[in-house]
Formats: structure tokens, sequence, C-alpha cells
């Protein structure tokens, strides 16, 4: 399996993920589910939903930038990769504070929270600030080590932030200090992983050939040109599950502790799928770009097909281990009803197919530089969530923030999958829908040169 780049990522996605998986369980077991974890989880909801975004976004769209660059030379790949970094950094910093202090004020003016809660909300978002700017730093490191056909560390180095948080789980104190202490471990585990990619790619880089970087190198492909309209849509998109934490805080005590348990379920396959099969498949298309669209429809379609298959497979799976932790856990599990647990848990676990499709669906529309789309995704995905979700609080509490996840998530899969069909079938110049013909904003333009250095890199 290791000889295959995606066995490779598949492997390091599970070892790096178990830890993290294990972490907000035994958690919600050892401070038992109620108004401190609430805080506790929105605060790490906020750092996931920025770091999900800034790792989404620099991944996709550096891959492609650095498989041109270490085509130039050791010398183009470093240095592009180290302005990037600083650039990112900035970016990702500036973000941050605005979703931080954004996520405070709403949870001030609309929830009923105690000063207790409010105090652990505010401090564990500042220690936050930490494994989101590490976080950013790390996928591009990662992008980096991609580009050089290594894809277990990056994915088994997640293993790092998780660690030590679970480990000392057990001995902290129920109190909200133990609960900062546990979210600084996290934090300090992020930073140790910088590390480790570090010491990781300087060993790697060393592959490529010490050649001398042609003039104008560092204006080829720009990043934030592309990365921008991707940035907007994952910000919007990738709101969804802070979406579900800001309706369930109006809810009763423990609601956000059940949302955030769910979807740190859901989240498990969803990360094994992107940080594997659709990585290993966004790094092929981020090579063909739009030069030859057959064989893209092919592998696409063929993509979707195995991506599928494999999405059932990990239902079947989870469904039994859900079986078992009913078995195992008894009536109640941290104090809540384990039925109610486990129907959240399913309920989410049915959008699985659908998260597959919007996934790989976003990671082609960065690879091959159509991200002009991808903010029109977003502000559907928003919308449906958001009023799914509110409809759902009010039908059926918890359940139905569960259950309208699941909802947006196959009707906006449906969206992409029609929407890369067209443009597929024009050639990536436009939608051409029946009343208006909509034409690309890419930045990216069709090869003039039957040079293999020229080939598909040679759009700005």
């Amino acid at each position: 399996m290791l000889r295959r780049a995606t066995g490779r990522a598949l492997l390091g996605t599970i070892v790096g993920n178990v830890p993290g998986f294990l972490l907000p369980f035994a958690i919600a077991l050892h401070f038992h589910i109620g108004h401190l974890t609430d805080a506790y989880a929105f605060a790490l909801g906020v750092a996931l939903f920025a770091s999900g975004v800034f790792t989404g976004v620099l991944q996709a769209n550096v891959l492609p930038i650095l498989q041109r660059m270490k085509r130039l030379g050791r010398t183009a790949f470093t240095k592009r990769l180290q302005a990037i970094i600083l650039s990112s950094t900035g970016v990702s910093s500036l973000l941050y504070a605005v979703i931080a202090v954004g996520s405070v004020v709403y949870i001030d003016h609309q929830s009923h929270w105690t000063s207790e809660q409010h105090t652990v909300l505010l401090v564990t978002t500042a220690i936050f600030a930490v494994f989101v700017l590490t976080s950013a730093v790390n996928s591009v490191l990662s992008a980096a080590l991609n580009a050089l056909d290594s894809f277990f560390v990056p994915a088994a180095s997640q293993a790092l932030k998780s660690l030590a948080p679970l480990a000392s789980v057990p001995f902290v104190s129920r109190t909200p200090s133990g609960l900062l202490l546990v979210a600084s471990l996290i934090a300090a585990g992020e930073a140790i992983r910088t590390g480790s990619l570090y010491l990781q790619l300087r060993q790697t880089v060393i592959s490529i050939d010490d050649l001398p970087p042609p003039a104008g190198y560092t204006n080829e492909l720009p990043l934030w040109r592309v990365a921008g309209p991707h940035g907007l849509s994952l910000l919007i998109a990738a709101a969804s599950p802070l979406i579900d934490r800001g309706v369930a805080a109006s809810l009763p005590v423990g609601s956000v502790t059940l949302i955030d348990l769910g979807e740190k379920t859901f989240l498990v396959p969803v990360t094994v799928l992107s940080t594997s099969f659709v990585l290993v498949a966004g790094t092929h298309w981020a090579n063909m770009l739009t030069d030859d669209i057959p064989a893209l429809q092919r592998h696409f379609r063929r993509t979707m097909v195995r991506g599928t298959m494999i999405c059932l497979v990990m239902l079947a799976g989870m469904a039994a281990c859900l079986a078992g932790l009913a078995l195992v856990a008894g009536p109640t599990f941290a104090g809540v009803p384990t039925g109610r647990v486990i129907t959240i848990i399913a309920l989410l676990l049915a959008g699985l197919p659908g998260a597959f499709v919007i996934n790989a669906g976003a990671r082609l529309l960065a690879s091959t530089r159509s991200t002009y789309l991808l903010p029109w995704f977003a502000i559907c995905s928003f919308v449906t969530n958001l009023v799914f979700d509110i409809v759902g609080a009010n039908w059926l509490g918890v359940r139905g923030i569960a259950l309208s996840s699941t909802i947006y998530r196959c009707v906006n899969a449906s969206l992409y999958l029609i929407v890369i069909r067209r443009l597929m079938n024009t050639n990536f110049t436009g939608l051409a829908l029946p009343f208006r013909h909509i034409r690309s904003t890419k930045t990216h333009q069709p090869p003039t040169s039957s040079s293999p250095n020229d080939g598909p890199f040679t759009g700005g």
C-alpha cells in the first residue's frame, strides 16, 4: 500500500487522526456534558473553522505553484515557499482576529451563558490563536512535501496536536483551568508539528536540482489572485459547523457539546477521504489543469465512483461502531441519554457521500484554477444550512440541526456535479447556460508552447 501515494496518504491520515477523534469523547467523559464543555466546544469550533479555511485554501492553491517551482530548481522552490509562508501568516493573523472577536461578541449578545462560560470562551479563543496560525504554516509546509511526493508524514504528523492533551485529560481538574490546560496542550502540539514538518522538508528538498532560478519566476502563478475567491468561498461555506454551534447555543445546556461530538465523529471519514483520496486526485488534476479535458473527465468520474463506494463502506463501519457504543455505554453517555448522542451522530454521518462530492468538486475547481465559481457555491451552502438549521432546531432541537446539515450537503453536492459537468462540456470556458453564456474570469490561459517546461504552467 505504501508504494502508492493514495495508500501513504490514507495510512498517514488514519495514524494522524485517531488521537484527535478520541480527544473530544475523553473530554466529555471526564468533564461531563454541560456548560463548561459547551464553552470549550464553541471556542474550539471557532478555531477549527479558521484553521480549516486557511488549510483548505493554502494547501490546494500552493501545491500547483510549488510543483512548478521544483522544476525551476531548489532556490526557486525555497524562496517562493518562504514568501508564501510570510504572506499567509499575516493574512491568517488578521482574519482570525476578526473571526474570534465576532464570535465572542455573538455569544455575549445572543446566548444565556454564565459569566464563567464567557471567561472560558474568551481565554480559550486567545489560546487557540497559536493553534490557528501554526496550522496555517503547517498547511504550506504540507503542500511543499506533497509536491515532493511525500504524503505520509504531513498526514501522520497531525497526531502531534492531540497526543499530549489526550494523555492529560484523566489527570486534569474538572474546572475551567483544566479545560484551559487541554487547550494549551493542543496549541503546543500544533507548534511541535511545525518543527517536525520543517525538519522533514529540509531533508526532502535536497532531492530538487540546484539550478539558478530564471528571471521573473516570482511572478509565475500568483497565489492570492486564485486563492482569494477560494478563501472567500471557504470562509462562507466552512461557517456551517459554526452556524450549527451558534444555533445550538440558544438551546438547552449541553446542546453545543452534542453537536461538537457529532461533527467530530463526522469529520473522521471526511478527513480520511479529503487528505488521502481527494488530495492525491487533486495533485493529479493540478498537473493536468485543462490541457486534456477528456482525460480529466474520465479521471474525475472514476474518482466519484470509487469515492462513493468508499463512503458506503465507511458508513457501514461507522454504523457498527455506533452499535458497539450503545452496548458499551448503556443508557447514558457523559450524563446524557446514549440514544440521543447516537441519533445525532447517525444523522450527520448520512451526509458523508454529499460531503465527499463537495470536497472533490471544490478541489477540482481549485486545481483547474476555476476558483471564480467557488464563492457562489459558498453562498448557496451558507444560506441553505442557515435556513435548514433554524427550521430544524425549532422542529427537532439538536437532532434537527444534525438533519439539516445532511440535507444541505446533499443539495450542494448535486449543484457541484451539475456545474462541473457543464464546465467540462465547454472546455472550462463557461457554464453555457441557456439564457446567458457565462465566461470564465480565470487567470489561466491555454498553453501556447509545446515545450514540456511551459505546458500547463504558462498561465499567470
